[in-house]
């Protein structure tokens, strides 16, 4: 396993396009997954904030499995949700322009997106206010570093309590830059630093001397 491997993959992949629907999540983790070559690591963990009825979740295991396969990087893939839909909006910093209460709650039952994701990811339930600090506390493994987030969880107050993902004291539950999609940022026209997704990374940034998220 080198990075020579992971090029490689990139290469095929460009001329055969078998993930061309969403590129941005197949290159942010051949990205995560160069650097913990390079820092030695054998695996890595991908977290999925906001499940909705899978689709996102289902891709990210695609990726990971044919990354196995090709450069043999090992993978723990985590999905949080509490499969209700949207929780109570709490302003305009939620977007209420744009979101309501139950809005994309999941079309089959918990129970049912545990056995569909059965041996590809781990699902965990409930409101990441209450979820993120027992998984970073009890679950996160330094051997398999956080190396990739997808952040969809739409609300501002959501979002603010989904990117305490990052703020564990222990460095090494980290590869040096965790790579991120947020999906809202770059979708929708209402997008701004003062509601949403935005503000909650400005007041992450604001609030974290050492760790920053900076959009690419």
């Amino acid at each position: 396993m080198n990075l020579k491997d992971i090029e490689n993959v990139c290469k095929k992949f460009r001329n055969e396009k078998p993930f061309s629907n969403r590129p941005d999540i197949f290159s942010a983790i051949c990205l995560a997954s160069a650097q913990a070559i390079c820092w030695g690591k054998e695996g890595l963990s991908l977290i999925e904030l906001g499940v909705y009825n899978g689709t996102g979740l289902q891709f990210i295991f695609n990726v990971a499995k044919c990354l196995t396969e090709n450069i043999g990087m090992k993978y723990n893939i985590y999905g949080f949700d509490s499969f209700e839909g949207i929780p109570d909006l709490k302003g305009f910093e939620d977007h209420n322009e744009l979101w309501k209460k139950g809005q994309y709650k999941c079309k089959h039952t918990y129970e049912k997106m545990v056995k569909n994701f059965k041996n590809k990811a781990t699902l965990i339930k409930g409101d990441v206010e209450n979820t993120i600090t027992p998984f970073l506390d009890e679950i996160l493994d330094i051997n398999f570093p956080n190396g990739f987030i997808s952040l969809d969880l739409d609300l501002y107050t959501s979002s603010r309590s989904g990117l305490k993902i990052l703020e564990d004291t222990n460095s090494n539950k980290y590869i040096p830059t965790v790579t991120m999609i947020v999906d809202d940022q770059d979708y929708l026209i209402t997008y701004n630093n003062w509601c949403g997704e935005g503000k909650a990374i400005k007041e992450f940034n604001n609030e974290n001397k050492y760790r920053k998220i900076q959009n690419r």
